[in-house]
C-alpha cells in the first residue's frame, strides 16, 4: 500500500522547480498544440505557457502583420473553406477574418448566412450580421427542409425563441404574403415559447388565413396550455361570435382527445383538462352547436 501511494504522488517535481529559462529551452521544439496541454498541469505552468505562446507563437510571423495586409491575404483566398481554416490559425486572426466574411456576405451574398445562423441558433453571428446591415427578410442560404424561409420563419420552425426575439427586434415581419407563417410553424412544430412570443399582437378571435380557424382554436388544437391562457386573458370583444369561438375550441379539443368507443371511460390528459376548464371558465358553452368559420 505504501509503495502504491508513493507511485501516486506528485509527478516530475523537478520540472516544476525549473527556472523559466530552462522551460523555454525544453518547449522550444514543441508544436503549439503540444504546449497548450502543459498549461493545464498547474497554475504556475498555466501562466508560463500562456505568456510563452503570446510572446513567441501567437504574435510572430504572419500573425504579426498589420490588419491591412492580413485583409489583403484574405481577399486572395477565393474558397470559403480556406478562409475558415485561416481564421482558426490564431486568436488574433479569427475576428479579422470572420468580420471580413460577414461583411462580404452582407454585401455580395444577400445575407445568406443569416438563415444559417437562424437554423443553428447562432445568436452572436446573427446579431453581427444584422448590425452590419444584413437583410432580416432574406430568403437565401440554409432553410427548412420544405422550402426557402425568412430568418424569422427558420427560427420559429426550429424552436429558437432567442433568435425569434432578435429578429423581431430588428424589424422582421411576422407575416409572409398575408399569412402569419412564423406563428403557424411554431404551432405546427409544438414550440410553445416561440408561439407565445409571436402571439403578442393577436387576440383569441384573430382569424388565421389558410387554416380557417382562429388563434384560440389553433392553440387548443396544439394543446398549448400557456398560449390558451394568454389568449383568454386578453380582452376580446364580448359578443356572440367570441362565445361561438370559445365553444368551438372546446368542442375541438375534446373531440381531438377522445375516440368514438371509449370517450366516457378514457381519462383526459392533464393539458386537455386544463384547456377545457379554462374555456368553460371563460364562457364556452358545451351545448352550443359548432359551425365553420
Amino acid at each position: 500500500m505504501a509503495k502504491q501511494a508513493a507511485l501516486q504522488g506528485p509527478s516530475l517535481p523537478g520540472l516544476l522547480r525549473m527556472p523559466n529559462e530552462l522551460l523555454y529551452n525544453i518547449i522550444a521544439d514543441f508544436s503549439t498544440s503540444d504546449v497548450r496541454p502543459i498549461s493545464r498541469v498547474n497554475h504556475q505552468l498555466y501562466f508560463f505557457a500562456q505568456y510563452y505562446l503570446t510572446l513567441y507563437r501567437y504574435n510572430t510571423g504572419l500573425v504579426a502583420l498589420p490588419n491591412e495586409l492580413i485583409l489583403d491575404i484574405i481577399k486572395q483566398l477565393n474558397d470559403q473553406e480556406d478562409r475558415s481554416h485561416f481564421a482558426r490559425a490564431s486568436q488574433r486572426l479569427y475576428p479579422i477574418v470572420t468580420n471580413y466574411i460577414v461583411r462580404r456576405n452582407v454585401r455580395y451574398g444577400e445575407s445568406s448566412f443569416l438563415n444559417h445562423a437562424a437554423k443553428r441558433n447562432l445568436k452572436v453571428m446573427a446579431r453581427k450580421i444584422l448590425q452590419l446591415g444584413g437583410n432580416v427578410e432574406t430568403r437565401n442560404g440554409v432553410h427548412a427542409d420544405i422550402g426557402p424561409f425568412t430568418p424569422l420563419m427558420n427560427a420559429a420552425y426550429y424552436g429558437h425563441n432567442r433568435m425569434v426575439k432578435l429578429f423581431i427586434a430588428f424589424g422582421a415581419s411576422k407575416t409572409v404574403n398575408g399569412f402569419i407563417s412564423p406563428l403557424q410553424w411554431a404551432l405546427a412544430k409544438g414550440h410553445e415559447n416561440v408561439a407565445l412570443t409571436l402571439s403578442q399582437r393577436y387576440t383569441s378571435a384573430t382569424f388565421v388565413k389558410g387554416k380557417e380557424k382562429t388563434m384560440l382554436q389553433l392553440a387548443c388544437d396544439a394543446q398549448m396550455v400557456s398560449l390558451v391562457r394568454f389568449l383568454l386573458q386578453r380582452p376580446p370583444p364580448q359578443d356572440e361570435q367570441e362565445k361561438q369561438n370559445r365553444s368551438t375550441a372546446l368542442f375541438d379539443v375534446l373531440e381531438q382527445d377522445s375516440s368514438d368507443d371509449d370517450f366516457v371511460k378514457r381519462e383526459l390528459h392533464e393539458d386537455v383538462f386544463q384547456t377545457a376548464t379554462m374555456l368553460l371558465q371563460h364562457g364556452a358553452d358545451p351545448n352550443v352547436e359548432t359551425k365553420s368559420w
